[in-house]
């Protein structure tokens, strides 16, 4: 009526005081907000999906995954009132941490990935207008990392000559290494400068800590590329021990990125 109140999706009543119970109209959503846990899940999705969700919505989730992993999402539907509504997503336990995606309208195939073993994501709507909404996928992997935003949880060895570096864009030395990544053509890579250390320096980059429930593959780009190139080694370390490298190649491989790949057996704790 003239007097009454515009509510929200979550209440009723003429001055909406009253709690609107579940599966009424657009009332709230059990799937709306909540903790979310690794390795995988989905989908999560808007209030009411695939119908529209309702005004002044305000959900929350935070995925957690094991230490040393990253958490990587995934769009299969993506509409919201454009400039209005927003979908945020936080490399963090909160809103507070880095912003990693402010998403609205509807943009074609969204992804993200975090720098480390959370992921907030706060989804907001205003009064007027609504939209379908939105349907997302979650993945953690302490290997699944592309540079773009960090090293993902990996870290530079102590006990070595010189560290690696991330880098976009050609290399600075003529006439070695990438001329881009190899993700996108725009984004990040680390590669060691030879012009650091003398012949025989080595650089180590370490991954965080991973058990084996299952036999694994571990799959890598790389690119060789220059005189001074030497040779590249991959090591499955157990323990303090570095042991005996499981992958290796020597010498320049051509102006290009090549791909690689260590199989992992299964109930080992290892870093590589």
């Amino acid at each position: 009526s003239g007097n009454g109140c515009l509510c929200t999706s979550q209440y009723e009543g003429r001055c909406c005081d009253v709690d609107k119970p579940l599966g009424v109209g657009v009332g709230r959503s059990t799937r709306c907000g909540g903790t979310l846990s690794t390795p995988s899940g989905g989908p999560v999705t808007s209030p009411n999906y695939p119908s529209n969700y309702g005004n002044n919505e305000n959900c929350q989730w935070l995925i957690t995954a094991p230490a040393g992993s990253t958490i990587s999402l995934t769009f299969d539907s993506f509409d919201l009132e454009s400039n209005y509504d927003y979908l945020t997503i936080f490399d963090g336990p909160s809103d507070s941490a880095a912003q990693l995606l402010r998403l609205s309208g509807s943009p074609v195939n969204p992804a993200t990935t975090s720098t480390s073993n959370m992921m907030f994501i706060k989804f907001t709507s205003n009064w007027h207008v609504t939209r379908r909404g939105f349907s997302f996928y979650y993945t953690s992997s302490v290997f699944n990392c592309d540079f773009e935003l960090g090293l993902c949880g990996w870290r530079q060895a102590h006990d070595d000559n010189f560290d690696w570096i991330r880098h976009s864009g050609s290399t600075p030395s003529d006439d070695t290494g990438p001329s881009a990544d190899h993700t996108t053509g725009s984004g990040y890579y680390i590669y060691i400068e030879t012009s650091s250390g003398s012949s025989g320096s080595v650089a180590r980059v370490i991954s965080p800590l991973v058990t084996t429930t299952s036999a694994k593959c571990v799959q890598f780009w790389y690119h060789m590329y220059g005189r001074d190139v030497n040779r590249l080694r991959v090591y499955m370390k157990t323990g303090s021990s570095l042991g005996n490298p499981v992958w290796t190649r020597t010498g320049a491989q051509g102006n290009q990125w090549r791909s690689g790949q260590v199989d992992i057996p299964a109930g080992i704790s290892f870093n590589d």
